[in-house]
């Protein structure tokens, strides 16, 4: 079986579900994998998908790549070339989709869009070129919330003839996807991570309490939240506090600033954004992990966060909000502790918990670790979307 990943800006280091989905579907082994990316991050190097069976397919490649594809579709295929020209002459493709399918040896069975703003290549492909494609949307969050607080549902709406399948990572997006569209199939499928075979140690070399944040600097993580929940903290403990920031992101200067202009930069550390595997070794070495997600100003949302999911599975104590998805992962006072949005005091004193009462901090971490081993292991999540979109008809 054939299977395209379409994907956006790719790859994206606060992305990885989505390089997870694709190693587990190669790991499967029952499927041959294409990824396909609208354009290509630069800034990663090359290595960072050396595991893959294929090398990715950019629309927006370098003109030599390109030029090079084109002039070779032309001489191996030329009635199909033409007929991708056409299609794109008479407006029924745009230029993604033109490139995409002249660098291409042939169509997949079933194309899997990440994110329902990258439906393009997938609905032209199958409305146009190949009907026989089975056309799958995965919803993820800014795609069903700030989009459609932008645009409406109108453009979900006029391409409901043309998606086989659509799978939403919560319920929420679910039920909105439902009553708002004709996409006939929508299935929730959760996403999943790694997670180690036996539950990881806490290792800390100080005395200090070590809060994890770790995301994309973007108004909806709540970091403005956490820093004046941190700011309440500081003013009634005397325990020696660090928070240590790992991402970046539009917002990341001017939070960055915000903060070494202030009297408490010193319990403040920036990282920027880092690979996972720095993400991780951090995860083992805090004492929790607080993630006060919100919806922003201009409607964008959460779909669950995956860090959230990594923490868990690491034995970290996680505190975060009912947000979007969250409470679907996270019970509260039992896998972890969940208070309302922008609520700095309450998130002040969830983190004041965890750090007064080590008993609770390590019932919460193995409570979180058994839950995420049983639902949200990355292989039988991947088998999952896999059996159903062999199924999407």
């Amino acid at each position: 079986m054939k299977i395209w990943f379409v994907n956006g800006f790719f790859p994206q280091y606060s992305q990885t579900f989505i390089i997870d989905q694709i190693h587990s579907f190669e790991e499967i082994g029952t499927s041959h994998v294409q990824v396909v990316g609208r354009s290509r991050n630069r800034n990663i190097d090359d290595k960072y998908f050396s595991e893959f069976s294929s090398k990715p397919i950019y629309a927006r490649d370098s003109i030599v790549i390109l030029l090079t594809s084109f002039l070779k579709t032309l001489f191996v295929k030329p009635k199909f070339l033409f007929l991708l020209i056409q299609k794109y002459l008479l407006r029924k493709i745009d230029f993604d989709t033109l490139s995409v399918c002249f660098q291409i040896q042939y169509f997949p069975d079933i194309l899997i869009a990440n994110f329902g703003t990258n439906y393009r290549i997938g609905f032209q492909i199958k409305k146009e070129l190949c009907e026989s494609v089975r056309n799958v949307i995965i919803f993820h969050g800014h795609d069903i919330s700030s989009y459609v607080e932008l645009n409406g549902w109108e453009t979900y709406r006029s391409i409901g003839d043309h998606v086989d399948a659509a799978i939403c990572v919560n319920g929420i997006w679910n039920t909105e996807l439902s009553q708002n569209t004709d996409i006939k199939k929508i299935e929730t499928i959760h996403l999943g991570v790694d997670i180690p075979a036996k539950r990881l140690s806490r290792r800390k070399s100080d005395s200090s309490f070590d809060i994890l944040f770790v995301g994309r600097f973007v108004e909806k993580k709540g970091f403005l939240t956490l820093y004046e929940a941190v700011r309440s903290l500081l003013q009634e403990e005397k325990t020696s506090i660090r928070v240590h920031c790992i991402g970046d992101g539009p917002l990341f200067t001017e939070y960055k600033s915000l903060v070494e202009g202030g009297p408490y930069k010193e319990h403040f550390v920036f990282y920027g954004s880092k690979k996972r595997e720095f993400v991780h070794q951090m995860m083992e070495s805090c004492n929790m992990l607080a993630l006060p997600s919100q919806t922003s100003s201009t409607g964008d949302k959460e779909g669950i966060p995956i860090v959230l999911m990594e923490a868990m599975a690491r034995n970290l104590p996680v505190v975060s909000t009912y947000h979007s998805g969250i409470p679907e992962l996270i019970t509260n006072e039992k896998t972890g502790l969940l208070v309302n949005e922008k609520d700095h005091l309450a998130l002040s004193v969830a983190m004041q918990r965890i750090l007064h009462d080590p008993s609770l901090a390590s019932e919460l971490a193995k409570n979180a670790y058994l839950h995420v081993n049983e639902n949200h292991s990355v292989r039988k999540q991947s088998m999952l979307l896999l059996k159903y979109v062999q199924e999407a008809v």
